[in-house]
């Protein structure tokens, strides 16, 4: 099952510190391969069909690029998504389809599409992908076994700048890259640079497994490489290097991450397997093995060497976050694996080593996590950026780089160290070489710290020594101690005191054992050039600056603004108006109202102070407004305009207060103001009087009624109710002139302002509700008028052709009171009575006579006949029954036409037709037909009688097949009668209608509903015919439950009516005749009499079959009597009452 993971902080961490300097690697592959034949260029946008040389000629699949390039050519690829499966020779979704490496030929990812030179490209931000989801469900299943593949390949063969993903070989091995070299003589020896393999799932070796076996090499370089969330069912979650019978897979890996990558076997991260006398010796520089995780043994890498060799070499790796669940998560040696570790780090992993039949790892010059046996080893904690936590593998983070303090730094020795880091940042950059992957870069900072024997928080200035970053404990960087054998013996912060007050300036200090000369140990000085400033100094206000104050004080450092000392003072608390300078306690009193000396008396409370200044008097000019009284008293002080007098006024007295009516416009009016020594003085203002009051309006409600026009009107005058103003209203038109006129429209409800205005010219409004009503009828004539039936069961009335109505408000409905007629009223004088309303409510009626005509009900006729040429006409004559058929050019020459005049009606199932020839124009035939349908051509029986002693039966059994005439001679036999039961058809013929003669029978196929009636024709194309019928009987009649098919049915006499009533109209009481009623399947029958306003009259029910309806004490006029049998089946009749 695949293992869904995703990469986490600490591979993008790494991945993208590393893309910083490995586009320089670029340039170093190719120079290794020489100079190259072509290059093929490949984008999302291209086509297969291109040429390929070109970025404008770009192929679309990768697949066509490898089938097109040879040795020594180049393949540049622009950023997309491509999948294995794609491309000549593919089969879409082929889990078997790989990218197959071609041998000396460079595959190149990361391009834009537009550059010229290979190290133009930037490959980590235009990611290329080859992807092994090659049916793209977002699911391992169905994916591509081995998204990459190369078998027996030179070391000039280039994968460069690619993401290798989503790979998934359950059974098989390496999902995102299987490189094999089987046989003596064949190396596989691929260059894999800049490659992200991740989200591969394999048996062994989830994301590579290299194998050499028969003597083969697999010598494949991985270089700048990161290897993360790939998973290994197996062993090997990221790689398997595996070789057998005599083989050599020895991988140089260098500048490589593997980070998150899990097993559930061993090796979370790198499986070496040496076996049968092969040897699997790799070689990893420069690398990082971080959260890394496997169920069992080897959380970073295991080697085993049953029956060849496996001798890993390492330098300059670091291992950290790691997990084994069984132990050995850094490294599991087995069966005589030797592991060799050379300026590596290994710290906080779940563990570290395990062997079985294998000596212990050989290390030197390496951070141990627990010390270990070795030259340079230390047990001291990297200090990394951030430590991982392997509780958390394989989705730890964390960065591996060091810190500034780090005990790996300058640790490393130089024999074998690489010249630069996993970031390919130059080694060694602090003058030494640097334990693990990464090379300390900054300058180290020194710390000079001091000995502080007495822990007082000052060192010894005679004792010191330099750390990293910080001080060591017992140590601190001050060094003023003045004895550091007396933790009470050290230097304190002195003040400086300008102004000598006692308090020392903050901004002005010196540490020192002793006391300077000019300093204190205070500091809370505010001024130290003032010494009236200090802390705790009492200030006096003196607002005024008049040398006194009011006794009001602030205690604060600052002198605050307006402030003195008490000595500063000549008075600290007489000043009896701090804000006047000219008022305090040696002021001169003079006559202002102002305590001018502050002893307690103002202007005429002292006996010495004489005035004889009159006021000064100031008058303005006011215009004042009416109330709604009419008056206004108006105050002294509202025409003062700032009367004053230096000792004060006593009084102000106005010529005129009280204004009217009377007043308005402009008056005079005098204000005299006196002051307190009795001196007066006068001034005039202009007394502007207004009358701004509205008068009171008060409307009437009114209801009005429309006049014959339909129109009303209002004058002002009639809506006022008594409106009034004090100053009385206008002289002219107080409440308008225009008049108010109301028309149909205006029915109901309406809201009138009236306005009134005064004699001043002021206005106010009031409204009125107008209730407008019409109470006129409307006018109504009434015309008769004949309606003919042709098939209809009714015809509704249209009460507009019936009447014509009028109305001074229009006219809102025009009704019928009978809706419609029936066939049933065929032969009928109806009265019906239409009514016209108008939107009032208001009515008026009058009666129309309606003629019923036309055919029974169900028959019809159309003017063609059956087809006719000149056209036929029916008419029936409802008193006698009798039925006139005239046919114009209606001729039947052949055996195949069929022309005639015809009326008839419908019947389904089985029936007869039975009529009597009461006349004929001759030459020319008359008789009767049942035939399928009335199209021309139809399948019909027709029995037609000829004149004198002859009869001919028709018959037609097939659409559009001959009918042959048959005759038959009789003597002056009229009556016919044709009689269906199924598809068998039976002609009779009879003298007087009571016996009867067999005349045939055939059967002829129809459908369950046929045509009957009654036909005519001519004797040639010219010929006018008519032909009338008496005692037509048609069984079962219109209405009547029908069978499809059945017996004979027993002959009936002529129909007659199912119910009659008479007299009608009648005096005041009718007959009702129910005979034929109850024969037909109800056994009683319930009765209704409306009026014509549908108004219940009469009720009653009875099984009798005459009943006498008594409707003497009814009003003259149209009424309904509705008859319901107990099956349901309902008559209605019209009734009119005369007297």
């Amino acid at each position: 099952m695949k293992k869904e993971i995703t990469m986490y902080p600490a591979c993008r961490m790494v991945f993208n510190s590393l893309v910083r300097r490995n586009l320089l690697v670029a340039a170093f592959f190719l120079l290794q391969s020489g100079l190259f034949a072509a290059t093929w260029f490949v984008k999302p946008a291209g086509d297969d069909s291109n040429t390929g040389t070109s970025w404008g000629q770009a192929f679309l699949t990768i697949q066509k690029a490898l089938q097109t390039a040879g040795a020594g050519d180049q393949i540049w690829v622009a950023a997309g998504i491509y999948y294995p499966d794609e491309g000549p020779g593919q089969t879409d979704n082929n889990t078997g389809a790989s990218f197959q490496l071609v041998s000396n030929v460079g595959l190149y990812g990361g391009f834009t599409g537009s550059e010229t030179l290979l190290t133009q490209r930037n490959w980590m931000v235009n990611e290329t992908v080859l992807d092994g989801d090659i049916n793209q469900n977002a699911s391992s299943s169905g994916n591509s076994i081995n998204v990459v593949r190369a078998q027996n390949v030179g070391s000039s063969t280039v994968l460069d700048g690619f993401t290798i993903r989503n790979g998934y070989a359950s059974s098989s091995n390496g999902s995102g890259l299987l490189n094999s070299a089987s046989g003596a003589g064949n190396v596989s020896s691929p260059v894999i640079a800049n490659c992200l393999f991740t989200q591969n799932t394999g048996s062994n070796g989830g994301a590579v497994y290299n194998s050499a076996s028969s003597s083969g090499i697999a010598g494949t370089t991985f270089t700048h490489c990161v290897f993360t969330n790939n998973y290994a069912s197996g062993s090997g979650g990221a790689i398997w290097n595996n070789s057998t019978t005599d083989g050599d897979c020895s991988p140089i890996i260098t500048h490589c991450s593997f980070i998150g990558n899990y097993s559930s076997f061993n090796a979370g991260a790198v499986n070496n397997d040496g076996s049968s006398n092969s040897s699997v010796n790799p070689v990893f520089t420069n690398c990082i093995f971080l959260g890394n995780s496997t169920a069992r043994y080897g959380g970073a890498v295991t080697s085993d060497a049953h029956g060849g060799t496996s001798l890993p070499l390492m330098t300059n790796c670091t291992f950290s976050g790691n997990y084994a669940g069984l132990g050995g998560a850094v490294l599991r040696n087995n069966n005589g694996a030797i592991s060799t570790l050379t300026n590596c780090i290994l710290w906080g992993n779940s563990s570290l080593f395990s062997e079985l039949n294998s000596p212990v790892p050989v290390i030197d010059h390496s951070i141990v996590e627990g010390g270990y046996a070795g030259d340079g080893n230390l047990d001291a904690d990297p200090l990394f950026v951030q430590q991982p936590n392997y509780n958390f593998a394989p989705t730890s983070s964390g960065d591996l780089h060091l810190t500034a303090c780090s005990p790996a730094i300058n640790s490393a020795t130089p024999t074998g160290a690489p010249g630069t880091d996993l970031e390919d940042a130059p080694r060694p950059a602090q003058g030494g070489f640097d334990l693990g992957a990464f090379e300390f870069q900054s300058a180290i900072v020194l710390v000079t710290c001091y000995l502080d024997s007495d822990s007082d928080g000052y060192g010894n200035p005679a004792v010191s020594q330099e750390f990293c970053a910080e001080c060591a404990a017992g140590y601190v960087t001050d060094n003023t101690d003045c004895d550091d054998s007396d933790m009470n013996a050290f230097p304190i912060t002195w003040y400086r005191d300008s102004d000598s007050d006692n308090f020392g300036d903050p901004a002005v200090s010196q540490s020192a054992c002793t006391q300077p000369t000019g300093y204190v140990a205070d500091n809370t000085d505010c001024n130290d050039n003032d010494p009236l400033q200090k802390p705790g100094q009492t200030w006096y206000k003196d607002a005024d600056n008049d040398g006194y104050s009011d006794g009001a004080t602030l205690t604060q450092c600052l002198r605050p603004n307006g402030y003195k000392t008490a000595a500063e003072l000549t008075g600290a608390d007489l000043d009896c108006d701090d804000g006047e300078p000219a008022v305090n306690p040696g002021a001169t009193e003079i006559c202002d109202g102002i305590d001018n000396n502050c002893d307690g008396n103002t202007d005429d409370e002292d006996p010495a102070l004489v005035d004889n200044t009159p006021p000064t008097a100031l008058c303005r000019n006011i215009t004042i407004q009416l109330d709604s009284e009419g008056a206004y008293t108006l105050q002294p002080e509202e025409v003062d305009n700032g009367s004053y007098d230096a000792c004060g006024i006593q009084s102000a007295v106005l010529s005129q207060q009280s204004f009217g009516c009377a007043d308005t416009g402009n008056n005079t009016a005098t204000l005299t103001v006196t002051d307190i020594k009795d001196n007066s003085s006068s001034c005039t203002a202009v007394v502007t009087v207004e009358d701004r009051t509205p008068p009171v309006a008060l409307c009437r409600n009114l209801t009005v009624y429309l006049d014959a026009d339909g129109q009303f009107e209002i004058t002002p005058d009639e809506l006022n109710n008594g409106s009034n103003d004090a100053c009385g209203l206008s002289e002219e038109a107080p409440f308008g002139t225009n008049l108010v006129k109301f028309e149909c429209e205006n029915i109901g409800e309406n809201t009138v302002t009236l306005t009134v205005t005064d004699a001043n010219g002021n206005s106010s409004t009031c409204t009125a509700t107008i209730t407008v009503a019409d109470n006129t009828d409307p006018v109504i004539n009434c015309t008769d008028a004949t309606v003919s039936l042709n098939g209809e069961a009714a015809l509704e009335l249209d009460a507009g052709s019936l009447a014509a109505a009028s109305d001074n408000c229009g006219v809102e409905s025009l009704e019928a009171g009978l809706p419609a007629v029936s066939c049933e009223d065929l032969g009928e004088v109806i009265p019906v009575i239409v009514t016209a309303t108008d939107a009032a409510g208001n009515s008026a009626n009058c009666v129309s006579h309606i003629t019923v005509t036309g055919l029974p009900c169900g028959w019809s006729q159309s003017p063609d006949g059956i087809g006719c040429t000149d056209g036929s006409e029916a008419a029936y004559d409802s008193p006698s029954g009798t039925f006139t058929l005239m046919a114009n050019g209606c001729y039947t020459p052949g055996v195949t036409n069929d022309e005639s005049a015809y009326v008839g009606t419908e019947i389904c199932g089985d029936g007869s037709i039975t009529a009597h020839i009461a006349g004929l124009t001759l030459p020319g035939f008359a008789g009767i037909v049942m035939r399928e349908t009335t199209s021309p051509g139809a399948k019909k029986v027709a029995l037609v009688y000829q004149g004198v002693n002859a009869l001919q039966r028709f018959v037609r059994y097939a659409d559009n097949s001959p009918s042959y005439p048959s005759y038959i001679s009789t003597p002056g036999s009229r009556w016919l009668r044709i009689v269906r039961t199924g598809n068998l058809f039976k002609g009779y013929h009879s003298v007087n209608g009571v016996t009867w003669t067999y005349a045939f029978a055939v059967t002829v196929p129809m459908n369950a509903c046929i045509q009957v009636g009654l036909i005519t024709s001519g004797a040639n194309s010219n010929s006018v015919v008519t032909a009338t019928f008496d005692n037509v009987v048609i069984d079962p009649p219109y209405g009547a439950n029908q069978q499809k098919y059945g017996i004979d049915p027993a002959f009936s006499e002529a129909g007659r009516p199912r119910v009659e009533l008479w007299p009608n109209p009648a005096a005041g009481e009718a007959t009702l005749n129910l005979e034929h009623f109850l024969n037909r399947g109800s056994d009683s029958a319930t009765i209704e009499v409306t009026d014509e306003f549908g108004r219940l009259v009469r009720r009653l029910k009875t099984s009798e079959s005459r009943v006498a309806l008594r409707l003497n004490d009814q009003a003259p006029g149209l009424y309904l009597v509705r008859i319901t049998g107990d099956d349901g089946t309902t008559r209605v009749l019209k009734l009119v009452i005369g007297r």
